[in-house]
């Protein structure tokens, strides 16, 4: 079965700049890591006939450039190729009610596995799971090529929609085929901001944060999960009193104990910026992550780092949205005048949708979880932040046991936890 699509424009144009960072970003991992899956339940009573799943996934494509585009390597260079029309496949798979969300799970976690082939493969898996003849479950797995964890949302909203009414009215959102005009005519003075930036924090922080030195472990990066309502409530009571984010606090915390496991009395971590600074940009689908720099001297008291770790944010969002091939060759220029790669391998990514939570109760736990070992990873140190189920946070590590030891790797997210609610 497929979902058919036609009646849009066809071009071509360079990468985005954020394309482009997940590009290179994609030769450096193993298969599916930049995967993103979502399950849908089909928002009408019963479920809805597969042929109008099929229509309204056709028609997310029309309204959304980036579903039906493919990238082809021209002249060395990676280039987008938007198509006017086409076929995406469908995966149809019948289920028991009782099974259907449990299938649609695992058929979830199979297109999640396998890479893109971004030459021939349109950059989304669409799975549609039906009970009694009727789709009760859409599974979407898209390329991080196509859509950050924003556009995402913004996907499975208008899908949504399209289930309920058969159509979105308004114009469509702006689209990255433009953004990618738009970056290359007029983004020189953006770019080099940004170059002056990263390397000018470079000249006073070390050019990485954690260097093997440990015999390491099999498997190589472990990962563990801190569950915490406490967490959540104290960092939410710090942010208040200083007038900041509860990001901040945690960014501020990370870096507070990274440089005592390094040493570093100046920290850099790479953090994630949306960058959906416009209108424009809020609405397209796309990616428009790129890496930030951010910097902070730890030697002092923790509420005086706080402010300061807002202003160093503040900056690092500033300065990261820039032309990756130029940044590289500014970092990899400067590396070779210092004699050693620029990379922190130290990396803050809070990817909560949600802007707070209800202060925990006085019986509020953590729990400490260690996950499946990651396979085939180049980072050596990486902390996300995600909100919990019900309530509370979850911070999860994945650590290079040549830089962390397991047992260093297992406190460090209670050391964290502990160094808030002192704070607070």
């Amino acid at each position: 079965m497929y979902a058919d699509f036609g009646g849009g424009r066809s071009g071509q144009a360079p990468l985005t700049w954020g394309q482009r960072g997940i590009w290179d970003a994609m030769a450096r991992n193993p298969p599916g890591h930049f995967n993103i899956g979502r399950v849908l339940m089909v928002p009408r009573r019963g479920g809805a006939a597969a042929a109008e799943v099929a229509r309204a996934v056709g028609s997310l494509a029309e309204r959304h450039e980036a579903l039906r585009t493919q990238v082809i390597v021209s002249a060395g260079e990676p280039r987008q190729v938007v198509h006017a029309s086409g076929r995406i496949p469908l995966t149809v798979v019948e289920a028991e009610p009782g099974a259907a969300v449990g299938i649609a799970a695992s058929l979830m976690a199979e297109f999640s596995a396998a890479d893109f082939d971004h030459a021939r493969d349109w950059p989304l898996r669409v799975g549609l799971v039906a009970s009694g003849g009727l789709v009760r479950w859409v599974v979407l797995v898209l390329s991080h090529l196509a859509a950050d964890g924003h556009a995402v949302e913004i996907v499975l909203r208008d899908l949504r929609v399209l289930l309920r009414q058969g159509s979105i009215g308004g114009p469509p959102p702006a689209q990255p085929l433009d953004l990618a005009r738009d970056q290359r005519d007029g983004g020189e003075r953006r770019t080099r901001a940004a170059i002056a930036f990263w390397t000018g924090q470079y000249e006073r922080v070390p050019p990485v944060m954690f260097t093997p030195g440990h015999p390491g472990s099999r498997p190589r990066h472990r990962r563990v999960r801190l569950t915490s309502e406490a967490l959540a409530a104290a960092a939410r009571k710090v942010a208040d009193r200083h007038e900041v984010s509860s990001s901040t606090v945690l960014l501020a915390a990370t870096a507070v104990l990274v440089g005592a496991r390094t040493g570093h009395e100046s920290v850099a971590l790479s953090t994630i910026v949306g960058n959906r600074f416009s209108g424009d940009l809020r609405g397209m689908v796309t990616t428009l992550d790129q890496l930030g720099l951010f910097t902070l001297d730890v030697g002092a008291d923790f509420d005086e780092l706080v402010p300061r770790a807002w202003r160093a944010a503040l900056a690092a969002y500033r300065h990261a949205y820039y032309d990756q091939p130029a940044l590289d060759a500014a970092l990899a220029r400067l590396g070779e005048e210092r004699g050693a790669e620029l990379n922190p391998y130290c990396c803050f990514n809070d990817v909560r949708q949600a802007a707070g939570r209800a202060p925990a109760g006085p019986d509020a736990k953590s729990r400490l979880d260690w996950l499946p070992d990651p396979d085939g990873i180049r980072c050596r140190f990486c902390l996300l932040v995600l909100d919990a189920r019900d309530g509370g946070l979850v911070l999860q590590l994945t650590a290079d046991t040549r830089c962390l030891t397991n047992e260093q790797i297992a406190r460090f997210l209670p050391e964290l936890e502990n160094l808030v609610l002192d704070a607070a």
